[in-house]
């Protein structure tokens, strides 16, 4: 597998933009011809999705007429339960089916089956979106200590309440941040009290960039608002911290649609990618410290196949 490999020493780190303790890094490189959907632009364009009577699935039915590209962590808010997708997904034409999700409110179950689920274009947090992979009490787990971290109010333990509470807060740090014509992915850097968080986007295509790059520096954002020493940015430690991704193993979930989806597991770093038709649609990873629980769960038996019958790990092999 060196799609991933070969996406990332094609990339060239641009100038850094920078705000207090958080700054952000363009990443330029070329694009794919892949053409396909955005989720939100696809929950307008004939995409719908459906309770399925399971918390841990939701029916999306692709009529869109495009392939469609969904991020782990894609907030869903409707139904009897706000949720997250569990796992990226490379949606194909007419796909009409189950998609793992995960609860990211603890108490509600109820309402009207019918309400119609949308996005409000936010992604969860590294930590919450990647202790999906776990299971659904490591997401409440992360979620409730996040409305904590940040003193929120939140009855249900909601997700959407702690980005939509301290809204004006992240909204003040992803004003400083733009778009960069041309940036296929970004580093984000956060000095927050202890914590130093190193966070990796990488996409196939600079449309897809500029689709998402405001709500991933608003995920980012949330984790910068807890005031640090401003950021230090080191061109060669941000390098060296990206070629980690050499030395790392990666394992093979089963995809739920098109391409193959993988865990990548390293000494340094922790991450996900989802591949197909040769290129690395969508990488991403952060620094080992911020993913404790992920880290576990390789240790452990529970895996997504135990709550929507996909497989966790189909394979395993090691890049070089």
């Amino acid at each position: 597998m060196n799609e991933i490999k070969n996406r990332i020493n094609g990339l060239e780190l641009g100038n850094a933009q920078q705000y207090k303790n958080m700054a952000v890094l363009p990443l330029i490189g070329k694009s794919s011809n892949l053409d396909y959907l955005v989720f939100s632009d696809a929950l307008n364009s004939g995409l719908s999705v459906r309770e399925t009577g399971d918390v841990s699935t939701l029916h999306f039915t692709n009529k869109t007429g495009n392939e469609v590209l969904i991020l782990q962590g894609e907030y869903v808010m409707g139904g009897k339960q706000n949720r997250m997708v569990a796992t990226n997904v490379c949606m194909s034409k007419n796909f009409d089916g189950p998609v793992p999700v995960r609860c990211v409110e603890h108490f509600r179950w109820q309402g009207d089956v019918g309400t119609r689920f949308r996005s409000v274009d936010t992604i969860a947090t590294k930590k919450v979106a990647f202790a999906a992979a776990i299971g659904q009490q490591e997401v409440w787990d992360e979620v409730a200590d996040l409305a904590q971290e940040h003193c929120v109010s939140a009855p249900t333990f909601d997700m959407g309440e702690v980005f939509q509470q301290k809204k004006s807060d992240t909204g003040e740090y992803s004003s400083r941040f733009n778009y960069i014509n041309g940036s296929v992915g970004v580093v984000a850097l956060i000095n927050s009290g202890s914590r130093k968080i190193v966070g990796v986007d990488i996409f196939d295509k600079a449309r897809t960039m500029e689709k998402h790059f405001n709500k991933i520096i608003q995920s980012y954002s949330l984790d910068a608002i807890h005031q640090g020493n401003n950021a230090e940015v080191n061109e060669r430690r941000i390098a060296d911290f990206i070629d980690n991704i050499e030395n790392c193993s990666f394992v093979e979930r089963k995809a739920v649609s098109l391409g193959r989806d993988y865990k990548i597991e390293g000494d340094k770093i922790e991450g996900f990618a989802l591949v197909y038709d040769d290129n690395a649609l969508y990488t991403t990873f952060t620094n080992r410290s911020e993913t404790g629980k992920i880290r576990r769960a390789s240790n452990t038996l529970e895996t997504l196949e135990a709550h929507t019958g996909y497989s966790t790990c189909t394979g395993f092999r090691r890049i070089r």
